[in-house]
């Protein structure tokens, strides 16, 4: 008897689940690369398979992806996605992180962002981490966990806060460039409480 192959079972499960959930008239475009299985979903009802910031679209690649690697040798990638949802999700956490990156070195505060999964968390504190004399950590546990942004504290103190006034006491007035100030990347500079890398189509493990 001749196995299943891993995209056919897998697209079975992801058009039974559809079903059920009263989306038949979701279409399912399967394509194969040399290191993954990706399955992109199209309807009039692509919002019902997103769900709430893409909670739903999350939950169906990450069991699409177990019943992929059911007694299956090595690790397949999969990803499931709504046209180029997970695109404009990245470029939107891009932006918030260093946004709120901005904002913890301006105020001396920091925030706490909404539970997101492993490969969001990533992403929010890459961003962060481009911008210097921010620094983002995880908090919480399973579902809970999300990160929170904050100012370094190993961050040095900027006094050119007044149009870069070198010298208070009538010296040489000279202008800093502010358009250039924390925004270059610092390598050495790592997210706290985080795991390693965790891929878009990695195992979710925390």
């Amino acid at each position: 008897m001749i196995p299943e192959k891993p995209e056919d079972k897998t697209e079975t499960f992801l058009r039974n689940v559809l079903d059920k959930m009263g989306l038949e008239s979701i279409a399912i475009e399967t394509s194969l690369t040399e290191e993954s299985i990706d399955f992109n979903l199209s309807g009039e009802e692509e919002g019902f398979v997103i769900g709430r910031r893409g909670e739903t679209l999350d939950a169906l690649q990450y069991l699409a992806s177990l019943v992929a690697n059911h007694n299956h040798e090595g690790y397949i990638k999969v990803s499931v996605n709504v046209g180029n949802y997970r695109d404009k999700r990245e470029k939107t956490l891009e932006i918030l992180g260093r946004k709120l990156a901005f904002k913890a070195i301006k105020t001396g505060k920091k925030t706490s962002l909404e539970p997101m999964n492993p490969y969001e968390r990533r992403i929010i504190h890459t961003a962060v981490q481009k911008v210097n004399g921010a620094i983002s950590w995880s908090e919480g546990e399973n579902a809970a966990r999300h990160v929170v942004i904050g100012p370094d504290p190993k961050a040095k103190p900027n006094n050119n806060r007044r149009g870069g006034y070198n010298n208070r006491r009538g010296g040489k007035k000279g202008y800093g460039n502010r358009r250039n100030q924390n925004t270059a990347p610092n390598p050495d500079r790592v997210p706290l409480n985080e795991g390693g890398a965790t891929g878009l189509y990695g195992r979710i493990d925390k």
